[in-house]
């Protein structure tokens, strides 16, 4: 949701409209074999009834435009590194 939220704001604020009154609920469709594993994301977006449908259609296709959603759905090679941190914090300090 927070990508979609990022998304809306940048393309509502293009259209010089505030986003008050705008919900968005995203929910996860898991594989039975693996929940862990999404196999269908729904994003939906409620808009205030002031909102025109080309309005609508502007924000719903940015949406669609998310980096993160992109990444998945054509799978680039990332590398997931977890390591721990040496701030200056802890490598200054002496025993």
């Amino acid at each position: 949701a927070g990508c979609a939220g990022v998304y809306t704001l940048k393309a509502a604020k293009k259209m010089n409209k505030s986003v008050e009154g705008i919900e968005i609920h995203c929910k996860s469709i898991v594989k039975p074999e693996n929940p862990s594993i999404p196999a269908k994301w729904i994003t939906e977006i409620t808009f205030p009834n002031t909102w025109s449908e080309e309005e609508k259609s502007q924000i719903l296709t940015a949406v669609k435009t998310c980096a993160v959603k992109e990444l998945i759905q054509k799978g680039q090679q990332i590398d997931f590194v977890t390591q721990e941190s040496h701030s200056e914090m802890t490598q200054n300090t002496t025993p």
